[in-house]
C-alpha cells in the first residue's frame, strides 16, 4: 500500500511524463532550494559557485575571467572547466553542499608543478607519500600533481640564451591551474617545482613574483631546503659535492644557497662536465630521455659519484631531479647522496600539514 505521506503531485509524476509547465515549474522550484543553500553558504548566487541557469556549467576561468586565486591558467585547464551536461537539476544541490563540506577546508593542499621533467613530478608526489602519517587513504594530504611539460621551455636552454621564452611564464600557468583546483576545495595551496634548474634566480625570482599575486597559493624553495637537511643528515660536513646540469652550474645558484649553512661546493672538473651534462640530457639513452634509465647512465653517474668522493665530498647532492633514478642508493663510497626531492617533500609536508611529517630517522 502506498505512504499516507505520499502527495498527489508525486503519484501523478510516477504515472505520467511532466508537461513543460510542470517542467518549467520544478526548474524554479529546484532552483529557489539551491538560492536557498547559497545564502547558507555565504554565497552571492548561484553563478558564484560555478554553476550557471542554463545547461552549461562553467567557471569564471572558462569566460576568460581572473580565478579567484590570481592566477593565469592553462589553456588545459580551460576546456576542463566548461563542462556540458544533459540534466543538472539532480547535481547542483549535492555539488553545492560538497563545496561547503569541512572536510575540504581542513588542512591545505600540496601542489606540484610537474613536467619538469615528468618522471620527477611522479618521483615527488612518492616522496610526499612516503613522508605522511596517515592511517589510510582520506588521512593523507591532498595533492594536487599537473605535469604539463609542453607549456614549460627549457630551462638550460633559456640560462644559455639559446631561447628567449622564460620557463617561469609556462610554470605561473600550471601553478594558476593548481591554486584553481584548490579554491574549488576550499584549500590554500603549497607549490614545489622538481626541477633543480628552474631554481635559478633568473627564473625563480620571475615565477616568484608572478605566483605572489594569489593569496591562496605559497611556494616552497627546493634548494635552501636541500640546504637544511644536509645539516640534519651530516651534522658538521663542510664540503658537499654536486652533480648538476650546466645550467644549474653555471649560474652558481647551489654555492649561493649553501654558503650561509657553512657548506662548500665541490663538483666534476670542467673537463667532465658537457660529458655530464649529456648524461642527463642525450636523447637516446640520456635520463631525461629513457625510462628506465639505461645501463650507460648508470654507469657514468656512479663514476661521477667516485670522482666527487675522491674530491673529499662528505655528502653529494644530486642536482638535477632525474639523477635519483640512476642512483637510488641512500649512499655510496659511505657517503650519503642527497636526494634535493626529498627536502623538497617533506618540506611541502611540513607547510600543508606539520602534525602529518614523519621523522626523518623513520625513514
Amino acid at each position: 500500500m502506498a505512504s499516507n505521506n505520499s502527495s498527489p503531485a508525486a503519484s501523478t509524476r510516477g504515472n505520467r511524463r511532466l508537461s513543460r509547465e510542470e517542467k518549467q515549474a520544478r526548474r524554479k522550484q529546484l532552483l529557489a532550494e539551491i538560492a536557498a543553500l547559497d545564502d547558507e553558504c555565504g554565497l552571492d548566487s548561484v553563478e558564484e559557485s560555478g554553476y550557471s541557469s542554463d545547461s552549461s556549467i562553467s567557471t569564471s576561468a572558462s569566460q576568460g575571467e581572473t580565478p579567484r586565486s590570481g592566477l593565469p591558467m592553462s589553456e588545459s585547464y580551460s576546456s576542463m572547466t566548461s563542462i556540458r551536461t544533459l540534466d543538472r537539476r539532480t547535481t547542483s544541490i549535492a555539488n553545492i553542499a560538497s563545496l561547503s563540506s569541512p572536510s575540504c577546508t581542513k588542512r591545505a593542499a600540496i601542489g606540484i608543478g610537474g613536467g619538469v621533467g615528468p618522471m620527477a613530478g611522479c618521483m615527488l608526489h612518492q616522496i610526499i607519500i612516503e613522508n605522511t602519517l596517515a592511517s589510510g587513504d582520506a588521512d593523507h594530504i591532498n595533492v594536487i600533481h599537473m605535469s604539463a611539460s609542453s607549456q614549460v621551455p627549457d630551462r638550460t636552454a633559456f640560462l644559455e640564451g639559446k631561447i628567449q621564452e622564460n620557463p617561469a611564464h609556462g610554470m605561473a600557468q600550471v601553478v594558476g591551474s593548481i591554486a584553481q583546483c584548490g579554491d574549488s576545495c576550499g584549500s590554500r595551496v603549497v607549490v614545489g617545482v622538481p626541477c633543480n634548474t628552474f631554481h635559478c634566480p633568473q627564473i625563480w625570482d620571475k615565477f616568484e613574483c608572478l605566483v605572489s599575486e594569489s593569496p591562496t597559493c605559497s611556494t616552497i624553495h627546493m634548494l635552501q631546503e636541500t640546504g637544511t637537511l644536509i645539516q640534519d643528515m651530516v651534522p658538521g660536513a663542510r664540503k658537499v659535492g654536486l652533480l648538476s646540469t650546466t645550467g644549474t652550474r653555471r649560474t652558481g645558484v647551489y654555492k649561493d644557497v649553501l654558503k650561509p649553512h657553512g657548506l662548500e661546493i665541490v663538483e666534476v672538473p670542467e673537463s667532465l662536465q658537457a660529458e655530464l651534462h649529456d648524461t642527463i640530457y642525450n636523447p637516446k639513452w640520456g635520463i631525461k630521455a629513457v625510462s628506465p634509465v639505461t645501463e650507460q647512465a648508470r654507469e657514468r653517474f656512479v663514476a661521477y659519484v667516485d670522482v666527487l668522493v675522491e674530491l673529499g665530498a662528505e655528502a653529494i647532492i644530486l642536482g638535477c631531479t632525474e639523477i635519483p633514478l640512476a642512483l637510488p642508493e641512500k649512499s655510496m663510497s659511505g657517503v650519503p647522496l642527497v636526494n634535493p626531492m626529498v627536502a623538497l617533500g617533506r618540506a611541502l609536508v611540513a607547510a600543508a600539514a606539520p602534525e602529518k611529517l614523519k621523522p626523518l630517522e623513520d625513514l
